[in-house]
């Protein structure tokens, strides 16, 4: 394989396969979001139960769906085709100095304690 070849990408970018989320999303990837955040807005509202809130009282009526669509936001990357992301930038390349990319902006989710985490990396590499 050369280095403008990719490998056929896996269905998702994220780790494992899960049954789970291929069963809610099956054969309609337009309204993936929309499935997951009304299943995990039932789920944040157990949550809030289960620590001894009322997740009926004014202040927290929203915030099943609020929470629901904020995990969404930080792990829609999972579901993205590794092809459709690269979008063709992989390519030859016959320089043969350093090159140098700064402040690239990143974010993800602490795996241990499902919490945003974010910054920003610089990365060198010879091509």
């Amino acid at each position: 394989m050369t280095s403008t070849q990719v490998s056929k990408p896996r269905q998702r970018l994220n780790s494992t396969n899960n049954e789970d989320y291929d069963e809610l999303v099956a054969n309609d990837t337009d309204n993936a979001h929309q499935k997951v955040v009304d299943r995990l807005s039932v789920l944040y509202k157990e949550i809030l139960r289960a620590i001894g809130e009322d997740p009926e009282r004014q202040g927290l009526l929203k915030t099943p769906h609020r929470a629901a669509n904020a995990m969404w936001y930080f792990t829609h990357g999972y579901g993205v085709r590794l092809d459709e992301l690269l979008n063709g930038a992989i390519f030859d390349e016959d320089h043969d100095e350093m090159v140098i990319v700064k402040d690239i902006e990143f974010f993800s989710m602490c795996e241990h304690h499902l919490v945003p985490i974010y910054g920003h990396v610089s990365i060198g590499y010879l091509p």
